[in-house]
């Protein structure tokens, strides 16, 4: 039986991150994050867009340093 994948959607996914589209373009384009296009939809495959999320720093880490 084929697995279903989830997606996100650009605002969506901006919406999680809390970040602006144009930034979240901007940080697919720098790497680590694949957009995908399904005609004219551009998407975000939901597993990658959360290993991208837990990739980035957090508040703790910019305190740290």
């Amino acid at each position: 039986m084929p697995t279903v994948q989830t997606y996100l959607t650009i605002e969506e996914a901006a919406n999680a991150a809390r970040i602006s589209k144009p930034t979240l373009y901007r940080r697919a384009k720098e790497g680590g994050l694949k957009i995908t296009k399904l005609g004219h939809r551009s998407l975000i495959s939901a597993a990658d867009f959360e290993r991208w999320m837990a990739g980035l720093p957090t508040k703790d880490d910019a305190q740290a340093a």
